[in-house]
């Protein structure tokens, strides 16, 4: 498979979740947001709506690559793990349990400028 965004990441994988293989890769993903997440994140709406998404998947477990292209002409993005939690269970507010049901936690980036504050985070949502 030859997808841009991907091998941009593959290529910039130094983080803890580097030795993830992937099964299966689905390219082309459209982002399912409801009303309420819009509502409240409405910021956050636009950016997802904007990025290029593909679907990943390493032993049943499901994850989502969010890339963007920043000014330069290159690719960035995020790789979230997809989990479907009871989030009752924990601590989570409300807003912290919509993002964690709409697009996942955050586990690794791709090519970020230096003094961003997802650089190096274990799950930032």
């Amino acid at each position: 498979m030859k997808n841009k965004d991907f091998e941009t990441f593959r290529s910039k994988r130094i983080g803890l979740n580097s030795e993830i293989l992937f099964d299966s890769i689905e390219e082309n993903c459209k982002q399912e947001i409801s009303d309420i997440f819009k509502t409240t994140f409405p910021n956050l709406t636009n950016l997802i709506t904007s990025a290029r998404i593909l679907n990943l998947t390493n032993r049943n477990e499901n994850y989502r690559l969010y890339s963007w292209t920043d000014y330069n002409d290159k690719s960035f993005g995020w790789l979230t793990k997809i989990e479907f939690l009871n989030c009752r269970n924990h601590l989570f507010i409300e807003e912290h349990d919509l993002i964690l049901k709409t697009i996942g936690g955050i586990i690794e980036t791709y090519n970020d400028p230096e003094p961003s504050l997802s650089n190096n985070q274990n799950f930032l949502f």
